[in-house]
């Protein structure tokens, strides 16, 4: 794919900039100002990554203006629910409870600390935590 965006046509080396930038393993991520640009992006994506039997599939689009007639709904983008109405990225954090029973281990904190698959990093001031609370639990050499 890089080098397919890389020796591209002139005419779509600003898309092909954009999706060298947008993707994460096999996400593309990005954000344009204007449903115009949205639309002539998709096209020449399409366009572009077809050229070597590339597909893009599941595109969201959000509100470009308030809407209060929008539907809610979220879609998952790596690994967060991005709430397609209000444009703001949420996480899950149901099921968490099942580890508040019984005696706080290595082993709860480790799967709390890895429950929340987030490579971009929007939750890290939160899931810093139990990451150093297990660091610490090592370097204590506790049960």
């Amino acid at each position: 794919m890089k080098h397919l965006l890389e020796n591209c046509e002139e005419k779509f080396k600003p898309t092909a900039q954009l999706l060298q930038q947008s993707f994460y393993v096999d996400n593309c991520v990005t954000s344009l100002p204007t449903m115009d640009q949205a639309i002539k992006f998709k096209w020449e994506s399409e366009e572009l990554l077809s050229k070597a039997q590339f597909e893009l599939k599941g595109r969201e689009v959000g509100p470009v203006v308030e809407d209060e007639h929008a539907e809610e709904r979220s879609v998952q983008v790596l690994g967060l629910s991005w709430n397609l109405k209000d444009v703001n990225l949420s996480c899950d954090l149901r099921g968490t409870e099942k580890y508040e029973k019984g005696p706080a281990t290595k082993r709860k904190i480790l799967a709390l600390a890895h429950m929340i698959f987030d490579p971009l990093g929007f939750t890290c001031p939160f899931t810093i935590i139990p990451k150093m609370l297990l660091q610490e639990a090592w370097n204590l050499k506790t049960g």
